[in-house]
């Protein structure tokens, strides 16, 4: 079993990850802003209202740009 390992898997499990073709990262939101962003990822964190409102409108601003 060992040996099989070593000949067989190792050596796939390099060339497999040496390869030119990789798999591209995955990007839900291929147009957005890093104002969006920004504002996307704050969403979740406890911030005042106010600051939410903040970042919404900068988002919003630079996507009218």
């Amino acid at each position: 079993m060992k040996m099989f390992l070593l000949t067989v898997v190792l050596p796939l499990v390099a060339i497999a990850g040496c390869s030119d073709k990789q798999q591209e990262s995955f990007n839900p939101y291929p147009d957005e802003t890093p104002e969006c962003r920004s504002y996307r990822v704050m969403t979740g964190a406890p911030m005042l209202p106010d600051a939410y409102a903040r970042l919404k409108d900068k988002c919003e601003a630079s996507m009218k740009k």
